[in-house]
């Protein structure tokens, strides 16, 4: 048996072409184009290692059918969907992932709680979350270096975010043991700064 030639035609080329450009057409024409991604790709980003089909992601985020199918080929054609319509493990999926969750964690106030409350020197984003790897039951990891014995309710601000939040407050950065230490200073400061010596 004969193998088939599976090199695209320059016709076939030329369609596939005009498909993705009617793709971004119809997006772009969309009102709505950062709100929707946002939630087709909060599915990716909370369930990497789940496969959505587009009825999935309709009945999950309420996005009509059509546009669900537009909005997951666009963000095929971007690298940000998989062709097997799974969470793709790049760099640039998990950098995107990464801003994501920092814009829901600013966006939700919590940061801005936690300096009226204790007044931190600095707030570091570490664990799961800041590495990209986090899935819906992580928990998000901050590190507060404060003086101030101040408590910080973190309930309120779990519910907008859809995660557990674990706050690791400590009066001096360096009074963390190694391992702790180490997954800190490799975090992502959302606020101030701190000094290892």
């Amino acid at each position: 048996m004969k193998a088939q030639n599976l090199k695209e035609t320059p016709r076939g080329k030329i369609r596939r072409q005009a498909r993705k450009e009617k793709r971004e057409n119809a997006v772009q024409k969309s009102g709505l184009k950062s709100e929707i991604m946002d939630s087709i790709l909060e599915l990716f980003f909370e369930h990497p290692a789940e496969r959505f089909t587009v009825r999935e992601i309709e009945k999950r985020t309420k996005i009509p059918r059509a546009t669900a199918h537009e909005y997951l080929h666009a963000l095929k054609d971007e690298g940000m969907v998989g062709k097997d319509n799974a969470a793709p493990d790049t760099l640039a999926f998990k950098t995107k992932k990464i801003h994501h969750f920092i814009e829901k964690i600013v966006a939700s106030g919590l940061v801005d709680e936690i300096i009226r409350k204790v007044q931190p020197s600095c707030i570091i984003l570490f664990g799961s979350v800041r590495k990209g790897e986090s899935v819906k039951a992580s928990d998000i990891d901050l590190f507060v270096e404060s003086h101030s014995i101040g408590i910080i309710d973190a309930a309120p601000f779990e519910k907008k975010l859809g995660h557990k939040v674990q706050l690791f407050v400590e009066k001096d950065i360096r009074n963390l043991h190694a391992n702790l230490l180490n997954n800190v200073v490799n975090g992502i400061k959302l606020y101030g700064s701190f000094k290892v010596k």
